[in-house]
């Protein structure tokens, strides 16, 4: 280890010292110095920190004041408000009761209006029902001048009119007394007597009407003239009698003048009726007895006709289900009970899933093609086996027959 000797002036004050250097070389006092270094270095930035504090602590003081003068500046605004408030609270209050005061006007104002109203409307009332009931009375009553009645109208004393003409123009007319008196004063015997009505578009006349030429009463109709038009006088030669439809009582029956009816021939036509009518009787009996007659007639027929259709229709059945000797298509099996089957065709086909045979004895022949599908030929065991079978097939020999069966295509020849 060497120790070495450095001096330094700080501040005028030379400060010495040994240095001591490590047998390693690590020079402890460069250590020192530079730990002195930050130190120093440390002091100036707590120095310049803590003048920085003081300037915060003063500004905090500043803006403490400032926060103490508007916090004054509020209180004072708060209590101006507050003040005014209850000035203008005051002032409400005052203007409330002003408000209630008019309003209490008002509603006396208001009743003796509706009072005043009330009355007016009364008033208007009265006097229109009063003009009502006048225009009423007025309109229900008919000018001297004439007028006409829309209503019903009733008269409980007499009704005099006096006119030429009296016209009634109602649907319906209904009158108490029993009897009608036309013509009260007539004292001639010089116009029609009786009542006449139109009809029709061209308002043609019927009626019942007598006659002052002949005194007769004439009931007519399609009567062209009007009766009033012609002074109550009936044109004979116009008039077309009406038909009457009634009973009639009477001693005779005159036709153009002519009695056609007395009581005696009266009675000998009705003797003559009561024949006439025994006549119908007997007639009627008669075809009576004719007409079941020929109902039962008609019912045999009818059975006999539904007989000989039913046994028609049999035939038809059965002709419908049998071949045709002439030739035909049998599409069901045929088994013949027979000693055998002779075929004397050169060919035998069977179609619809059958196939082709031969002829029997005595002579052989070959058969035609068959179709498609299984194909049985059975005859009797007496006859000799086939000469030739070609084709899937099976022969079988029971009861009495001897069976080919083909389930292929093929022949078979005897």
């Amino acid at each position: 280890m060497t120790q070495r000797t450095r001096s330094a002036n700080l501040g005028g004050t030379v400060i010495t010292s040994t240095g001591v250097v490590l047998a390693s070389g690590l020079d402890v006092s460069n250590q020192s110095n530079a730990a002195y270094a930050q130190a120093n270095t440390a002091r100036d930035t707590a120095n310049s920190a803590y003048g920085q504090a003081n300037a915060a602590y003063l500004q905090a003081n500043t803006a403490r004041s400032d926060i103490n003068t508007t916090f004054g500046t509020v209180n004072t605004a708060i209590t101006n408000a507050h003040n005014q408030a209850n000035t203008g609270y005051s002032q409400a209050n005052a203007a409330y009761g002003q408000a209630n005061a008019a309003r209490s006007d008002a509603n006396t104002t208001f009743s003796t209006i509706n009072s005043t109203f009330g009355s007016v409307n009364t008033a208007v009332t009265n006097a229109h029902n009063q003009a009502n009931s006048a225009f009423a009375a007025a309109n229900g009553k008919l000018s001297l001048t004439g007028g006409t009645v829309v209503g019903d109208i009733s008269i409980t004393g007499n009704l005099f009119v006096n006119g030429v003409e009296t016209i009634v123009n109602t649907q319906s007319l209904t009158i108490n007394d029993p009897i009608f008196l036309l013509a009260n004063n007539n004292t001639t015997n010089a116009v029609g007597l009786g009542f006449t009505a139109h009809y029709g578009p061209t308002q043609q006349h019927t009626g019942l009407i007598r006659s002052h030429q002949d005194n007769n009463w004439y009931l007519f109709e399609d009567y062209n003239d009007h009766i009033l038009y012609a002074n109550n006088v009936l044109d004979l030669s116009q008039i077309k009698l009406a038909t009457l439809r009634a009973n009639v009582n009477a001693n005779s029956l005159l036709l153009v003048g002519n009695t056609v009816a007395t009581q005696a021939n009266l009675t000998v036509a009705h003797n003559q009726a009561n024949a006439a009518y025994g006549q119908a009787n007997t007639a009627r009996s008669d075809a009576n007895t004719t007409f079941a007659t020929v109902n039962t007639t008609f019912g045999t027929i009818n059975t006999n006709i539904g007989t000989a259709y039913t046994q028609a229709n049999n035939a038809y059945a059965a002709a419908n289900n049998r071949v045709l000797k002439s030739g035909d298509t049998m599409t069901g099996s045929l088994n013949v009970t027979a000693g055998g089957i002779n075929i004397t065709a050169d060919g035998l086909a069977v179609t619809g899933g059958g196939g082709g045979g031969g002829s029997g004895a005595p002579s052989y022949h070959s058969g035609g093609n068959g179709g498609s599908g299984v194909v049985l030929i059975r005859y009797t065991n007496t006859l000799a086996d086939a000469v030739s079978v070609t084709g899937p097939y099976t022969l079988t020999n029971t009861g009495g027959y001897k069976i080919y069966q083909f389930t292929g295509s093929g022949s078979i020849q005897w």
